[in-house]
């Protein structure tokens, strides 16, 4: 299982390319059989590329590492959004996606970030280790917040 998780209105900092737009906003399974095994991989390199260029547009994470993302969010927001665990579309609005990048970043600059890593992983050691956290991701995710102007999770 995967979390999808959609800006609601992303920072646009490169346009889309035209393959992907007409893919995206058409009938998407319809036009996706359509196209050739060529233009397939065309289409996937280029959507990659342009979500890498606009973080806020899309951010996903399997549920072993997004379990602990979001743990990490409800702690140090001391938010209570147990929604966030599902994936069946629970909003957060882009002041509070501001807040988690924020505090994700200071969390980072003031090293907080790496020893809530550290903490958090070394708790589960002698158990299955199923649900690292990891600050790379949680940077990531934060780039993500920043530029998204608020998200949906699905």
């Amino acid at each position: 299982m995967g979390f999808d998780v959609h800006g609601m209105n992303p920072k646009q900092n490169t346009k889309k390319p035209p393959l992907v737009k007409k893919i995206d906003e058409g009938d998407w399974l319809e036009a996706f059989e359509n196209l050739s095994k060529e233009e397939r991989d065309e289409y996937f390199t280029l959507k990659s590329e342009w979500e890498k260029e606009n973080a806020g547009s899309y951010f996903r994470n399997n549920v072993w590492w997004w379990r602990p993302l979001w743990d990490y969010v409800q702690d140090r927001l001391q938010w209570n959004a147990d929604e966030g665990h599902y994936n069946d579309g629970f909003e957060v609005s882009e002041e509070r996606a501001l807040k988690i990048a924020t505090t994700i970043k200071q969390d980072s600059d003031t090293g907080y970030l790496k020893t809530y890593e550290i903490t958090h992983n070394r708790s589960q050691e002698g158990e299955k280790f199923s649900y690292p956290f990891n600050s790379d991701n949680a940077l990531e995710f934060a780039n993500f917040c920043e530029q998204s102007g608020g998200f949906k999770i699905c």
